[in-house]
């Protein structure tokens, strides 16, 4: 078995022109050459079989190496981007519909508080008898403040 640790077994990844390759390119050219060293039997990284293998086994290496470049797809520009467009598009569908009801709700809670305050009102109003010297309301008739201090 060979040893993967080992420098003279770390090849450079396979693609027809290195020069031009960008940095994501060839980081997944590399991951992709160390899954294909180790074949189709590739365990579930941190399953029970990964844990059985040896450290240096080309399966183990190749189970690490998977799980990078599944990282290393969902933090391409490109990913994130159709991720979150496709969450924008389908996510709030559901959650606009459901927040349009609960304004609805809230905007009659409102506006039938505002109808119980303004019966509430009126009917505490006529229940109060009227006083002598109460304001009747309107507008106010010239007032003298001199005949005030006099009285006082």
């Amino acid at each position: 078995m060979p040893d993967l640790h080992h420098p003279r077994n770390h090849h450079a990844p396979a693609l027809d022109d290195q020069d031009a390759a960008s940095p994501a390119q060839l980081t997944a050219a590399y991951l992709r050459s160390r899954i294909a060293v180790a074949g189709d039997n590739v365990p579930e990284l941190g399953s029970p079989e990964w844990l059985r293998l040896p450290r240096n086994h080309p399966a183990s290496v190749a189970a690490i190496c998977r799980a990078a470049l599944a990282w290393h797809r969902e933090g391409q520009p490109e990913v994130t981007a159709a991720r979150l467009r496709m969450e924008l598009e389908e996510e709030p569908r559901g959650r606009r519909v459901h927040l349009d009801e609960l304004w609805h709700d809230a905007c009659a809670d409102v506006d039938g508080l505002a109808r119980h305050t303004e019966k509430r009102r009126k009917a505490i109003q006529e229940a109060q008898p009227s006083r002598p010297d109460d304001y009747p309301g309107g507008p106010l008739t010239k007032w003298d403040r001199t005949d005030d201090r006099a009285a006082a």
